[in-house]
């Protein structure tokens, strides 16, 4: 077999993405797609890891650092077009000033060496962010959106966002999916134990709604409901922590909150199966992972109406379904699992079941490489 056919048979895929850590939602997508026996099966994928290890709030900064690391990874991106001759580059694209414009760099890149592009939305607010732009931003975006072969949401909902951003390129519809971690080990889980255990893991800042969980707990407590709040994950920066302490010191809820940190592997595993009740109240989301994983692990989720999280926990049956910053709703829908064992199992399985039929990687991943060998096969496109 000759070098040309074999890349016929495992045509190159560029990913461009950060592999943890941080943690975060594209680094755990990166992570995954690298580690997917189906797509590398099918693919042969190299990666330009853009990780910026540094903590989370250095993120999408307009900053000589950032300018620098992004020009860095269009040189490494050239090299390894250049050495793989890849068929297509997959990234998502980011949501802000800085984050959009390096993304840019590797799209134009792509184009003139005769790479196609498939561009991922991983978050709800491209749309607003386009408009709230200035001229030239609004131009870089509308040109770089034209360059796209496909554009890939991550829900039903988030569909005419793509064709507002994207006419001219055909839209795929690829929910997030995890492995199920838990297995076996979900036959384990007790109802009806008390405390009831709430679990919050993200990245722990206020977009994510900290300051609505810990203020429904507070409410909880001073109702007489006998809870505690598990707040999980990497601190944004040293002041998103400093004011949470503060507001546990001052509503006395030393008791009620444990303030968990980073969590991981068997940790994280340990802390799914360990809760009641799974919770996150965001201001705006694409498809969260913890979600997901709280679904594969048994837990009716409480989650706001925002990105694809409507159409992944379906209120009323696998959990609840909320308006964006309403503590009243999320406390009110908290009070209800907390006093019925059995709403939080039934919820609880109908959201496994979901889980799945819908939510595996293995279904996120074929969809995924659906797109990718349907963006490679189109008829070739003007760069």
């Amino acid at each position: 077999m000759t070098d040309t056919q074999e890349a016929d048979m495992n045509p190159g895929v560029v990913l461009v993405g950060p592999l943890p850590p941080p943690f975060h939602g594209v680094a755990t997508a990166t992570m995954a797609i690298m580690q997917s026996a189906l797509l590398n099966g099918r693919f042969d994928i190299a990666l330009l890891d853009t990780a910026d290890r540094r903590e989370l709030s250095n993120m999408g900064q307009f900053d000589f650092a950032n300018i620098s690391l992004g020009l860095r990874h269009a040189w490494q991106l050239l090299g390894i077009i250049r050495k793989r001759r890849p068929k297509l580059m997959h990234l998502t694209l980011s949501q802000n000033n800085g984050g959009f414009l390096r993304d840019t760099v590797f799209v134009v890149c792509a184009r003139l060496s005769g790479v196609r592009v498939v561009a991922h939305l991983r978050g709800s607010r491209y749309v607003d962010f386009a408009n709230s732009r200035g001229m030239f931003m609004r131009a870089v975006v509308r040109r770089t959106f034209a360059a796209c072969s496909r554009v890939v949401v991550l829900g039903e909902g988030m569909r005419v966002m793509g064709q507002t951003l994207a006419p001219a390129a055909p839209i795929d519809v690829i929910p997030n999916g995890c492995a199920d971690f838990v297995g076996l080990r979900l036959t384990a889980r007790t109802s009806g134990s008390s405390p009831v255990r709430l679990c919050f893991l993200s990245n722990l800042r206020q977009a994510k709604g900290v300051r609505l969980a810990l203020e429904a707990s507070a409410r909880l407590k001073d109702a007489g409901h006998d809870i505690v709040l598990v707040l999980a994950g990497e601190w944004a920066d040293e002041a998103e922590e400093s004011r949470a302490r503060a507001f546990v010191r001052e509503r006395d809820l030393a008791s009620v909150i444990e303030l968990r940190g980073l969590v991981t592997g068997d940790a994280k595993t340990d802390l799914f199966l360990s809760s009641d009740v799974f919770l996150l109240p965001s201001y705006a989301e694409g498809h969260p992972w913890a979600i997901i994983e709280a679904m594969c692990a048994g837990l009716p989720v409480v989650a706001t109406r925002t990105g694809a999280i409507p159409e992944t926990v379906e209120d009323g049956v696998t959990g609840f379904v909320i308006p964006v910053d309403d503590v009243d709703a999320l406390t009110d829908r908290l009070a209800r699992l907390v006093s019925d064992s059995g709403l939080r199992e039934r919820m609880g399985k109908d959201g496994r079941s979901a889980y799945e039929r819908l939510l595996t990687v293995e279904r996120s991943h074929r969809l995924l490489a659906q797109c990718w060998e349907t963006a490679i096969s189109a008829p070739a496109e003007a760069t």
